[in-house]
């Protein structure tokens, strides 16, 4: 009997532990659609906190700002390939999102009527993404925050005005809240920062077409650009007692210490600085890579205009033009630092140089993956073997550093996506046909790995990309080894990458 009572007592203490030490259940995400305005406002409701899908199946005006609660978590999408709308009907933001609240859009428009005022979509302390759609047609930036993010990876931004700055997306000065990835902002005006104002890091994405009355056509403030392009953006200035004011930047112009490692500045135009214009009070411009080209001053410093400081250390500045000084850039006050390379290298008044050719040869070394003797098509280039960035996922597939490989069409951007299963096209392993080929340094190529540019070696061979292997397996945090007895290549993913 006092066996059972203890054995039954300890039953209950093991019942009461497990409920005592048991994770609490979380919320599941739910997807609901919405066709009208009552629908839409209750859906937000009910997703409180809870990460939710709002799907839309119709245009939806609404009579007052969509208002996304503290800390919700909300996917806004269209039903199918049609895309359907937000839309304001009077003087009002579209969408209001507080502090803590994160918003995804998903191939949905963010419009308003005629003749209506507002912004498109206002952050407090938030984090907005878009990955698809339109935002258009509004009268106080089609994105306005100070506190929080705007991620946008698709989609357009485009006809938008702003009476201050930011025609287009209108950020903080601060720090970096707008990460620009992909998409395009398009034909949007402010009297600062047609297209943005604020601090922006562009890894990819186009801004083009933006106007500003003052300065900074594309992007007025801090920029740290490693891809994408900025083009056809003007500053045109203001008529101040008979005589043209402002106007500087057409492309970009720097309020704050900024960084160009790659893309393109190019056919913009302004009064100074066609290209980049740096700013007297603040700001700085150090110039690693990319290309400033084909942008027009009215003044001086069709390139570049400096009026504080400019570093160049790489890239190319040439066929820019400006009716006074030098074509290229100017110096108006400040200090022009070109301490790595001079205009005698062609880094200023001529474009890049043109891409190496090679005659190349196959590779003849065995290639071991994790053991088993695998068949590319790889080349010898410098003593250094190359092989498709696609093959080399199809081989790793199933490993722990399995990846797959994208690409994005809007911004030429080769992508890898890190720990996700390679899905196959088709063409993959194919083994050439043994003999020489004619390989181009492919010096304009783009890739990211999980959203950040890295830096591949890459010829282009027969139409495909021929990536260095050490550089992606160096990436990749991958064993590469090569047998001087043997001639075999060891790919081993159980152990870490070393030179």
């Amino acid at each position: 009997m006092k066996r059972r009572i203890c054995l039954g007592i300890l039953a209950l203490t093991l019942v009461f532990s497990i409920a005592l030490f048991a994770s609490p259940p979380t919320e599941a995400a739910f997807d609901v659609s919405a066709a009208n305005e009552t629908q839409l406002r209750a859906a937000v409701t009910q997703a409180g906190t809870t990460p939710a899908t709002i799907t839309l199946t119709a245009d939806i005006e609404l009579t007052s700002s969509l208002v996304i609660l503290f800390d919700a978590d909300i996917t806004f999408r269209s039903s199918d390939t049609t895309m359907f709308s937000l839309i304001a009907t009077r003087d009002m933001d579209v969408i209001e999102l507080l502090r803590g609240s994160s918003v995804v859009i998903e191939n949905i428009g963010i419009t308003r009527t005629s003749g209506t005022r507002g912004t498109g979509v206002r952050l407090r302390n938030a984090a907005l993404t878009m990955n698809d759609g339109l935002i258009s047609n509004h009268t106080d930036s089609g994105v306005s925050f100070f506190e929080g993010t705007f991620t946008m990876n698709g989609g357009t931004i485009s006809n938008n005005t702003a009476i201050s700055s930011g025609g287009g997306v209108s950020g903080s000065i601060a720090g970096y809240g707008i990460t620009m990835n992909g998409g395009t902002i398009s034909d949007n005006s402010a009297p600062n920062g047609g297209g943005i104002w604020g601090s922006v890091v562009m890894n990819g994405g186009t801004i083009t077409g933006n106007t500003a009355t003052t300065d900074g056509g594309g992007v007025y403030g801090y920029i740290t650009m490693h891809g994408g392009t900025i083009s056809n953006n003007t500053a045109t200035g203001i008529i101040i007692a008979n005589n043209i004011q402002y106007g500087s930047g057409g492309g970009v112009h720097v309020h704050g210490d900024s960084i160009m490692t790659g893309g393109t500045i190019n056919n913009n135009t302004a009064q100074n600085g066609g290209g980049v214009s740096v700013g007297v009070i603040v700001g700085s411009f150090t110039m690693q890579g990319g290309t400033i080209h084909n942008n027009t001053a009215e003044n001086t410093g069709g390139g570049v205009h400096n009026m504080r400081f400019f570093t160049m250390e790489g890239g190319w500045i040439f066929d820019n033009i400006a009716p006074t000084d030098s074509d290229h850039y100017s110096i108006s006050t400040g200090t022009f630092n070109n301490n790595i390379i001079t205009p005698a290298d062609g880094a200023i008044g001529s474009g890049p140089p043109t891409p190496e050719q090679l005659t190349v040869m196959p590779t003849a070394s065995t290639v071991l993956v994790n053991g088993i003797e695998t068949a590319f098509e790889a080349y010898l280039i410098n003593n250094n073997n190359y092989f498709k960035l696609r093959d080399l996922a199809h081989a790793l597939n199933g490993t722990d550093k399995q990846f797959e490989v994208g690409y994005d069409s809007a911004t030429g951007v080769i992508t890898m996506t890190s720990g996700v299963e390679y899905t196959a096209l088709g063409g993959e392993m194919q083994i050439g046909d043994g003999t020489s080929k004619t390989a181009t340094h492919n010096v304009d190529i783009d890739i990211s790995r999980d959203g950040v540019p890295v830096d591949i070696t890459a010829y282009l061979i027969a139409g495909n990309n021929f990536m260095r292997l050490r550089d992606v397996m160096q990436l990749l945090d991958i064993y590469v080894g090569y047998d001087e007895v043997t001639g075999n290549i060891t790919i081993d993913t159980t152990r870490s990458y070393s030179e």
